[in-house]
């Protein structure tokens, strides 16, 4: 079967074409995606060797192009979307755009080009809030976002067609959330270690694929607070970063991070990581068995600065690091290769949004893994 896969370059049609690609071998991929801020074109380096894949740059709602894509094919596969609440409350209209009138162009192609099925990925969120229970397939649509009217819009043009013409119409409506997260737990290793200076970005980083991933993340800051005795966003006094304390701090956070892993299976750990005895205290406390991936944030000095002074009033903060001691401990960071393996040492520049930040994470994985299972092949 030859399928055109639109949006496949974000977090779950990517998956969904690793997928196809691996399991099904009489199959061939076209990805359609526009790489929005929702799609990143290396979460398809795993497969961007595959004589049966083919990434195209280029928008749903171009029908020119969807047509030609459309020939040369059997089925499409729609995960291309304007996504996330919050933004479709400042821009609506592109939301309708792209969720209704582009899977019009798409549903219009696969008409033109008498395929035999459709297949479009939704959400249930287009069934409103739902306050007890879970919802069900004939329950009635009521969306409360641009966002999910969006979706639903769409989902009622496939129902329309559907009911015109005699083309099947698959309705895949995503418990988006939990397969998200099931997606990039999948795609991290099961401890990985989110290090770099102060203010680089790292606990922002942690927590986005905390969330992403559902699994818990250890903060140093934290750590070292609770050990002190002091409150969450309270600045903690000179001798809570005394050399004893720091080491101890280090200590117990490997502690809580092997019993994550005993737990769930997993960890993401938060903390700075810049001096070596402070690495030899965590690994002492987690061990070793457990392999572990250290993800190294880095950003120019000036930019270290600007988010320390940033961040000074923000009544959430953790950290006490201001725009000197960054500075300072950014150029005391002792580099990580001394201690650490290329293949489990990723280095990123983190002066990006920390959505990018987190999608190359995982490509980045993924091109590694992709490149261990080659060279296993060949010996």
């Amino acid at each position: 079967m030859r399928l055109l896969v639109t949006g496949g370059a974000g977090f779950i049609g990517s998956e969904f074409v690793r997928m196809t690609l691996r399991d099904y071998p009489g199959d061939s991929v076209v990805v359609l995606d526009k790489l929005t801020y929702a799609g990143n074109e290396r979460n398809l380096d795993s497969v961007r060797a595959d004589p049966r894949f083919r990434f195209v740059r280029g928008d749903i709602c171009d029908a020119a192009m969807v047509g030609e894509l459309a020939a040369d094919v059997d089925v499409i596969v729609n995960f291309a979307a304007e996504s996330h609440v919050d933004r479709s409350l400042e821009a609506p209209g592109q939301f309708i755009l792209t969720d209704v009138f582009g899977t019009f162009v798409l549903m219009d192609a696969a008409r033109a080009h008498g395929h035999q099925r459709f297949v479009q990925v939704s959400t249930d969120e287009v069934y409103g809030e739902v306050n007890h229970g879970l919802s069900v397939e004939g329950d009635p649509l009521q969306p409360r976002s641009p966002y999910s009217a969006s979706k639903a819009g769409g989902e009622l043009q496939i129902q329309a067609f559907a009911a015109a013409r005699t083309g099947a119409c698959d309705d895949a409506r995503e418990h988006l959330a939990l397969a998200e997260r099931l997606a990039w737990r999948a795609r991290l290793p099961r401890a990985l270690v989110v290090c770099g200076p102060p203010a680089a970005g790292k606990s922002l980083l942690a927590q986005a694929l905390g969330e992403r991933s559902g699994l818990e993340v250890v903060s140093a800051d934290e750590t070292r607070k609770t050990l002190t005795g002091v409150a969450r966003t309270a600045r903690a006094p000179r001798d809570a970063y005394a050399t004893e304390v720091s080491a101890r701090t280090y200590g117990e956070l490997g502690r809580q991070a092997a019993a994550c892993m005993a737990g769930s299976g997993g960890v993401i750990v938060d903390a700075t990581f810049g001096q070596r005895n402070l690495r030899e205290a965590f690994a002492r406390a987690f061990g070793e068995a457990h392999p572990t991936i250290f993800c190294e944030c880095r950003a120019p000095v000036d930019v270290l600065r600007r988010r320390a002074r940033a961040r000074i009033s923000d009544p959430h903060r953790v950290s006490d690091a201001g725009p000197t001691i960054a500075a300072r401990l950014a150029e005391r960071f002792e580099p990580l290769e001394a201690d650490i393996s290329p293949q489990n040492h990723l280095v990123l520049r983190s002066d990006r949004p920390v959505g990018e930040l987190a999608s190359d994470i995982v490509a980045m994985l993924d091109s590694r893994l992709a490149g261990a299972e080659t060279a296993e092949a060949r010996r």
